[in-house]
């Protein structure tokens, strides 16, 4: 009786797409500790400041660093395509189960700066600014060479929340801005601009995004969606009608359609 329950359960996973027991996927690591000699795991175990292996424990401070597989459902290329298709809420749903699996080691150099990077990107395009403060912290302190990058998306923050000092101090300690992403840059200044309501000289920034960066999978939308919102703040209704209708037709069903509707 046990095993037909159990199979009739499955059944109703398979025909409704309800969650397995076993939905999270095997999570893989390459392990290099002391003089280059790795060591392939599946599903770490941390305990003690230190990997569980089957012929012992490796204290964290032999591994020299720890790179990780999600499998094909998360990898570093697999997040460049669901943002640049507007799927964000996936891609940070995504990002949220394999960080959490991943937690234990976060201390340790590898490959996770990649994930992390793209998990601060969603949480602030999500509004989550909180938990991408936490995720800022962490980058920073592993010294990942995205932390360029951490200044600006924390300037941008900010400047939702309408902390408009903050906001320009932190852009102005970023060294280099232009360097680590000139649309980005671009972008924060047309920000900036509209936290003191200079709105011409924003539209001039968010102009330049879109002319010299028409590739940029993340700052021409953006800029497209804040002309909108210059438009809406500044009276011109109609313009920034023309700018929702503009997103959806560029970006159907995902982000940016939805954030369309705040032209309206």
């Amino acid at each position: 009786m046990k095993a037909r329950s159990a199979l009739f359960v499955t059944g109703l996973m398979l025909v409704f797409g309800l969650p397995s027991l076993h939905a999270q996927a095997d999570m893989k690591a390459r392990i290099t500790y002391d003089k280059g000699v790795s060591v392939n795991v599946e599903n770490p175990v941390a305990r003690d400041n230190a990997v569980v292996l089957p012929q012992g424990v490796l204290p964290f401070s032999r591994i020299s660093r720890i790179d990780f597989e999600f499998g094909d459902g998360l990898t570093a290329e697999k997040c460049g395509i669901l943002f640049k298709s507007g799927a964000i809420d996936s891609l940070e749903k995504l990002l949220t189960a394999a960080l959490k699996q991943a937690d234990p080691f976060m201390n340790l150099p590898g490959n996770l700066d990649v994930y992390l990077t793209w998990q601060m990107k969603v949480q602030f395009w999500n509004g989550r600014y909180a938990e991408m403060n936490k995720t800022v912290d962490l980058l920073r302190k592993r010294n990942a060479p995205s932390s360029g990058l951490t200044g600006m998306y924390t300037t941008l923050a900010m400047a939702e929340q309408n902390r408009n000092d903050d906001a320009a101090k932190i852009f102005a300690a970023v060294d280099k801005a232009d360097a680590i992403s000139e649309p980005m840059a671009l972008f924060v200044r047309a920000r900036l601009a509209m936290t003191k309501r200079e709105y011409r000289q924003a539209l001039q920034y968010l102009a330049r995004v879109v002319i010299l960066h028409d590739k940029d999978t993340e700052w021409v939308p953006a800029a497209t969606l804040y002309e909108g919102l210059v438009y809406k703040r500044t009276g011109y209704l109609e313009a920034a009608g023309n700018v929702a209708k503009e997103l959806v037709e560029r970006y159907p069903d995902g982000y940016w359609t939805r954030r369309a509707e705040e032209l309206k």
